[in-house]
């Protein structure tokens, strides 16, 4: 894998890269599941000959609390693309996170439309701001902020997401069983991405089968994001449904960068959050971020499952405050993405107390 020698910006894959891209891949893969419960959704299509993955993002859950998209981000491995027409309709899903204790920790819901031309747009809102990934067939997935009022390219490679039969989505090695949802026959398949994280996706063929209408992601730790359907509306939906509102658009795709925390140059520390402090809660949290040519982030999210959701949350609100040099490639600032962590860490009297009595937060 090429890398820039200052950024550690990672380009030019090749067919020589192999493990490094496929290393990327499963990490992408993981990222997508588990967000998948709070990400738009996407279909990935991995050529292993020419070493680049496709996304090509599905209609689910956004990621709220500033969650990136990107998941559940779901796996769906496209073929090829058929030629069957794609249904248009309207559904809301709500979402549930819960701890290892089966404590509920979070609900969000979204609305995502689907036209019958294959583009689509998954909407939810976090806190005062609305979130959405948008799919626009042939042109490429972008992902819109209110914050920002920002509508930024993930990337160009968007052929249109997959069509199945009842027939294909049976054929599946990973179909498990069909259930009820709201009247419609829904194929259950069971996706195992890692030890930790099982996922069970539950797609409609009568409205495509190939992103699901819901996703449950159980990790070994015994936390739990639990999707369900609220309803689903047959019919082409309003275009502004589907277009979103009229941001900025930022056509560049980003660039990653393995380095950004080496390029901060103000990050400031989270707040705590009350909550957190009285249930004991601690951990690390690893936020991606979208930085502009300036340094400026457009765009920061954590993984669903990462960490509890109050800690999430305050990560995610501090690093849209951070500043970056800017990303060079070639010389000139681009758009970029990478990780930065944020560590909370109990205030020393309370992780006493904690001991005194031996209590644990189990997440």
């Amino acid at each position: 894998m090429r890398k820039h020698a200052k950024t550690g910006i990672s380009r030019n894959w090749g067919p020589d890269d192999q493990p490094e891209i496929q290393l990327v891949y499963r990490e992408t893969k993981k990222d997508f599941i588990l967000f998948g419960a709070f990400a738009s959704r996407f279909c990935i299509d991995y050529d292993t000959h020419s070493g680049i993955y496709d996304v090509c993002m599905m209609r689910r859950v956004l990621t709220f609390a500033g969650t990136l998209f990107a998941v559940n981000l779901l796996c769906v491995f496209a073929l090829g693309q058929q030629t069957r027409s794609y249904v248009a309709y309207t559904i809301v899903t709500c979402l549930t996170e819960y701890d290892a204790k089966g404590e509920k920790l979070g609900v969000w819901t979204t609305t995502s439309y689907h036209s019958s031309t294959g583009d689509w747009r998954s909407v939810g809102k976090s806190g005062d701001y609305e979130l959405a990934s948008i799919y626009r067939r042939g042109k490429g997935v972008y992902q819109s902020n209110s914050r920002t009022n920002r509508s930024i390219r993930q990337m160009s490679h968007a052929p249109g997401c997959p069509l199945r039969t009842a027939e294909e989505l049976r054929a599946d090695p990973k179909f498990a069983r069909t259930e009820d949802v709201l009247g419609y026959t829904a194929y259950v398949l069971i996706d195992r991405v890692d030890p930790e994280v099982v996922s069970e996706h539950y797609y409609v063929p009568e409205l495509g089968g190939g992103t699901p209408v819901k996703s449950t992601t159980t990790h070994k730790s015994g936390a739990r994001f639990v999707g369900e359907v609220v309803s689903i509306t047959l019919g082409e939906p309003d275009p502004l449904d589907i277009t979103g509102p009229d941001y900025l658009v930022i056509e560049q795709d980003p660039t990653w960068s393995n380095s950004l925390n080496e390029q901060v140059i103000s990050k400031p520390e989270p707040e705590y959050p009350a909550d957190a402090i009285t249930r004991r809660v601690s951990g690390f949290v690893n936020v991606m971020v979208t930085i502009d040519e300036n340094g400026q982030v457009l765009i920061a999210g954590a993984r669903p499952g990462s960490a509890p959701s109050p800690l999430r949350e305050a990560a995610v609100e501090a690093a849209y405050k951070a500043t970056f040099k800017p990303i060079l490639v070639d010389g000139r600032p681009v758009i970029a993405k990478g990780i930065i962590g944020y560590q909370f860490v109990l205030p020393k009297a309370v992780s006493r107390t904690n001991m005194r009595y031996g209590k644990q937060a189990a997440f």
